[in-house]
């Protein structure tokens, strides 16, 4: 199977939100047609024609990865009707798989996931900035809510998994100390297990 460069990946992400079959990209493109799904699924893209409802255990993953709990949902996702934010009991219905939110619905946690990819990328390249003479590169954490939402995030937890995905893309030569915000205390990390 052919390894896509990230520009064709993009183009293949766009094409398969525009309704293009997942038959159709494989053939284009040169891959499964589970290379694909796999693709869009890890990114978070639906395809807008072919609406499939996320299941329980999706939802629950990108809640994870999002870093919130079933009752911080409220802050992320709206009520596509009322413009409420969503019941805290309609989210436990949807992670016990006895209902399914709504595309609209879907696709704003998916679109909070985005938003958290993309902070990752903005804050991993300021790091690099700063590591490029080998320095160690300090990343502050929040402990309180407050300072979570004054940086964007409605909870520390979504912080923290913004912090989580710079980590994990770091270079293995990059040096990151984690920091409470506030303090000087550096906690060394290692981006990559040796």
């Amino acid at each position: 199977m052919p390894i896509l460069k990230e520009a064709q990946r993009e183009k293949l992400l766009e094409e398969f939100r525009q309704g293009t079959s997942l038959l159709r990209l494989s053939r284009k493109y040169g891959v499964s047609k589970q290379a694909v799904a796999s693709l869009a699924r890890n990114r978070g893209v639906v395809n807008r024609t072919k609406v499939l409802h996320p299941n329980a255990a999706e939802i629950a993953m990108t809640l994870h990865r999002c870093g919130l709990r079933y009752l911080d949902v409220q802050s992320v996702v709206r009520n596509v009707t009322t413009g409420k934010p969503v019941d805290k009991r309609t989210v436990y219905q949807w992670l016990r798989g006895k209902s399914t939110p709504r595309w609209e619905q879907w696709q704003q946690l998916v679109e909070f996931s985005a938003r958290q990819d993309r902070a990752a990328e903005e804050q991993l390249a300021a790091l690099r900035e700063q590591a490029k003479n080998g320095d160690e590169v300090v990343v502050q954490m929040t402990r309180t809510a407050r300072d979570a939402k004054r940086l964007g995030r409605p909870t520390v937890a979504a912080h923290h998994a913004v912090i989580r995905r710079v980590i994990d893309r770091a270079p293995a030569e990059m040096r990151i100390a984690l920091a409470w915000q506030g303090e000087k205390v550096k906690r060394p990390f290692r981006s990559r297990p040796l």
